[in-house]
């Protein structure tokens, strides 16, 4: 088992404000600060940077395409990040009034995240 890893993201079935799928689409997920993870022992390791959007790009039914992966957030020090996350459609533009805020946690090792089960959260 690995000591940290990223979650491979599945599913979403994501859509615009008018109900249709967000085809094509993308996902722009930012992490709410400076994170770092460790390994085991280790008193350093690799830094996460805030403010940097990272783009989950989706199918013709809004779902995330396969291979895509994030950093759970129970992995990174120090505690308590989230993602501030945007939705745009095929064409860039954003279509969600208000960001959604997730957090990744609880998700062991060579498990995929559904993104459509994923609840907001406040931060």
């Amino acid at each position: 088992m690995a000591l940290y890893y990223q979650v491979t993201l599945t599913g979403g079935g994501f859509q615009d404000s008018f109900g249709r799928p967000l085809s094509l689409g993308y996902l722009e997920w930012k992490l709410s600060h400076d994170s770092n993870i460790c390994l085991l022992g280790s008193s350093s390791g690799s830094q996460i940077l805030a403010g940097i959007p990272i783009k989950i790009y989706l199918d013709q039914n809004g779902n995330a395409l396969p291979g895509q992966q994030l950093w759970p957030n129970d992995q990174l020090t120090p505690a308590g990040s989230y993602y501030s996350v945007k939705a745009f459609n095929a064409t860039g533009l954003e279509v969600w009034a208000v960001p959604q805020i997730f957090t990744l946690a609880g998700y062991p090792y060579g498990q995929a995240v559904n993104l459509g089960t994923l609840q907001p959260v406040e931060p």
